[in-house]
């Protein structure tokens, strides 16, 4: 199955086409202990999001709360990234 996926599949998903093919129960971590053993790894495809591209002429925010990361009470200042949110 690993050769057939052109060396795609990882346990899981080698474990679930054994399920599937044979019927059997099959434990994932057994699928990875023997592909571990054999030395086969399988290649993560997913592509990576860069959800961020920073313009080189762009100015740096400015900042407001001066590094200082320790507060004296609970609550004074808050804040947060959204860099991750898809516009």
């Amino acid at each position: 199955m690993h050769q057939q996926s052109d060396g795609t599949y990882r346990a899981r998903k080698i474990t679930a086409e054994l399920r599937e093919a044979s019927g059997e129960a099959v434990n994932h971590t057994r699928v990875a202990r023997v592909m571990w053993a054999s030395g086969i790894e399988g290649i993560r495809l997913r592509r990576r999001y860069h959800t961020t591209i920073p313009d080189p002429a762009a100015a740096n925010a400015p900042d407001l709360i001066r590094r200082v990361f320790t507060a004296g009470k609970p609550n004074p200042e808050y804040v947060g990234d959204i860099t991750y949110l898809p516009i």
